[in-house]
């Protein structure tokens, strides 16, 4: 015999009770943990010192060679192989 048809219904009723309470231990967690980080006091330090002051680097510049000569390959003009 295979059992009675509330059995099946009772344990899923049962498994959704479980899951509904789960979720809203989750959500009470969340809310609890996201107030917690509103009313958390940001760390002040009013005793630090200032930056070291930066030092400008001066880089020496080289000459530059001259570009190459230009070539009057114009590359695409449009003519799509065409001569």
């Amino acid at each position: 015999m295979r059992g009675r048809k509330g059995d099946h219904e009772e344990e899923a009723l049962g498994k959704m009770e479980v899951l509904k309470k789960l979720m809203v231990a989750v959500v009470a967690f969340c809310v609890l943990t996201v107030s917690a980080w509103a009313f958390e006091q940001p760390q002040k330090n009013d005793n630090r010192q200032p930056p070291p002051d930066k030092k400008e680097k001066v880089v020496p510049k080289g000459e530059k060679p001259p570009p190459p000569p230009r070539n009057e390959n114009r590359g695409n003009d449009g003519k799509k192989g065409r001569p």
